[in-house]
């Protein structure tokens, strides 16, 4: 499943870094629609199967993935690089 989420995932991307850069509009509609697509086929049901409660949101695993990376001694820079924040600081404050 990590190999097809991975790859559903890699496509996404190219084709949002392929939209001009002007059409901020157009991007966050398509991103909308794909994040959609892949929030009700793939996530729900990995929730599912996980046992996880059904209320767990995508931006939970990412807090979840920064309090264990800082848990484990991770630099507060590293893992701003891996969460992709603009400062340290929103990392630290998160």
């Amino acid at each position: 499943m990590l190999t097809s989420l991975a790859t559903e995932l890699s496509a996404h991307l190219a084709e949002v870094a392929t939209m001009p850069a002007r059409s901020s509009s157009r991007r966050l509609t398509a991103a909308k629609h794909h994040y959609m697509n892949f929030y009700s086929s793939h996530y729900k049901p990995a929730v599912a199967r996980a046992g996880l409660d059904q209320r767990t949101r995508f931006h939970d695993l990412r807090h979840t993935a920064a309090a264990l990376m800082v848990a484990q001694g991770a630099h507060l820079r590293v893992v701003k690089q891996r969460l992709g924040h603009s400062s340290i600081a929103v990392t630290a404050h998160r």
